[in-house]
């Protein structure tokens, strides 16, 4: 039976309050911090965080030695011990 890795997109929503004179200021604040041009972490002014759900991004039929390269490097030496195998029989 053919084996295939499916590739998905996590999205989250973050929330961030910050005090500014306009929103593009506001906005420009997020990207600096964000940027790295600022000793504070945007962690600093979030108030929320919400998983929003996970969407297939890719979808291909490999072969088991693509399994194995496409693994994390931790991952590499039992990768293929992790595929699911869809049970036809129960479904």
């Amino acid at each position: 039976m053919p084996k295939y890795i499916v590739a998905t997109v996590s999205t989250f929503v973050h929330k961030y309050a910050i005090e500014a004179e306009c929103a593009e200021h506001a906005t420009d604040e997020f990207v600096m911090l964000n940027g790295g041009y600022d000793d504070v972490y945007p962690d600093c002014c979030e108030i929320k965080q919400y998983h929003t759900g996970e969407n297939i991004a890719d979808v291909r039929e490999v072969t088991d030695e693509e399994i194995v390269k496409e693994a994390d490097d931790y991952m590499k030496g039992y990768a293929l011990e992790r595929v699911r195998v869809v049970d036809y029989a129960t479904s």
